[in-house]
């Protein structure tokens, strides 16, 4: 069974609170005669996280609707992981322009870099292009690629006589290819399902306000 793609607005995370991290999945062998700790690591590092927001009025209702359309675990969530210490999003809207205009909407701005040369899976060393916004990224900054793949930036070096060019150390390691002219995203997005079912139900009492707790782990297939 196809699991279906609900995405969370990111408009809909008022006051939020953020906790993520890369689960490294290791697991502990234990302590040998000497004293030395064993860590084995046998799968994928996935992200976590438990993010608390609050929702006001009409706002539970439309988490209800994003809640029954994941249907538990079935659904996977993509979210987008805002972090405003690492990342301050600039405003979310453009003008409209001809090519939307019969929409009556407007085109969400996505602040983007590009992907210099092909990057293998497995390798924590990418360098973009950052011409598009000028913007530098920063260590401990949240990005991604490709399929919603997110990692964390460990440093990132300007690269000698290449204007807006950076090279980054990341992690985890990429865990899909980035090819050549790829867009990375300056904020980035995840693909998450639910790691307790029974979790991130509103509630709310007679102000119509609340809050909701979710926890969340990445789902690495695509």
């Amino acid at each position: 069974m196809e699991r279906p793609i609900v995405t969370i607005p990111r408009g809909l995370w008022r006051e939020l609170e953020m906790d993520w991290h890369i689960d490294w999945r290791g697991q502990t062998a234990g302590t040998s005669l000497a004293g030395q700790t064993k860590v084995l690591y046998n799968a994928f590092p996935r992200w976590k996280g438990t993010p608390k927001f609050t929702l006001v009025g009409e706002q539970f209702l439309k988490w209800r609707a994003i809640l029954a359309e994941a249907q538990g675990h079935v659904g996977i969530f993509r979210v987008p992981m805002i972090d405003p210490i690492a990342y301050e999003r600039p405003n979310a809207n453009v003008p409209l322009t001809d090519a939307n205009m019969t929409t009556g909407t407007g085109q969400e701005y996505t602040p983007t870099a590009l992907a210099v040369g092909d990057h293998a899976i497995g390798v924590d060393t990418v360098r973009l292009d950052c011409s598009i916004t000028g913007e530098v990224p920063a260590a401990g900054q949240t990005m991604s690629h490709g399929e919603d793949w997110p990692f964390v930036i460990r440093w990132a070096d300007p690269v000698e006589g290449m204007a807006d060019h950076y090279d980054l150390q990341i992690a985890p390691p990429l865990r899909a290819d980035m090819p050549e002219g790829q867009e990375v995203r300056y904020e980035a997005i995840g693909r998450f399902e639910l790691a307790d079912k029974d979790q991130g139900f509103p509630a709310y009492g007679a102000n119509r306000v609340g809050s909701v707790s979710i926890p969340l782990q990445e789902v690495l297939t695509r």
